[in-house]
């Protein structure tokens, strides 16, 4: 009876997982992975799923964020031409370019929260991104975003005077 109880354990110590379905690749209609945005700043949340991912509007790149903190979804354009090549882009190398929305002030002072930045926004903010795919339908990358919060009189929108924004699609 002594030798079936090292039989037994060292039948348990397999890891029933078959290596064929750890190294097969993943079927053709398989969902495309979540697109997440993650903000950080006075609104420190984060946002995942296909409704937050990019779409090509025939001027560039946009992007329509549900954040639940704001009353409006963040809204990004980034005009890099109908067809994106896979690349680096910043605000230094893209002129027209916004990001934008905005909260009431739920603290008391009655006010809005004005989220704003692009190349014609003043302060204009900065992004980074990099496309690691690109084709007639659809980009992957990353983007990193600095948009400003604008105040108004007697509005308590936080502590700090900017948002930041970081995107996996």
């Amino acid at each position: 009876m002594r030798w079936l109880v090292p039989v037994l354990a060292c039948a348990a110590c397999g890891d029933n997982i078959a290596e064929t379905a750890l190294d097969a690749p993943p079927a053709k209609d398989a969902p495309a992975p979540a697109c997440t945005a993650i903000f950080g700043g006075n609104l420190v949340d984060s946002a995942s799923g296909s409704a937050n991912c990019p779409s090509l509007d025939g001027a560039g790149i946009v992007f329509s964020l549900a954040e639940p903190q704001l009353a409006v979804p963040v809204a990004i354009a980034i005009d890099v031409g109908p067809s994106p090549a896979a690349g680096d882009y910043s605000s230094e190398t893209v002129p027209d370019w916004s990001v934008y929305s905005y909260e009431l002030d739920m603290n008391g002072g009655g006010g809005t929260c004005l989220y704003s930045a692009g190349g014609s926004a003043t302060p204009t903010g900065s992004f980074t991104m990099t496309l690691t795919a690109a084709d007639a339908t659809a980009v992957h990358g990353t983007l990193s975003i600095i948009a400003w919060v604008l105040v108004f009189p007697g509005t308590s929108c936080g502590t700090v005077d900017n948002e930041t924004i970081a995107l996996s699609f």
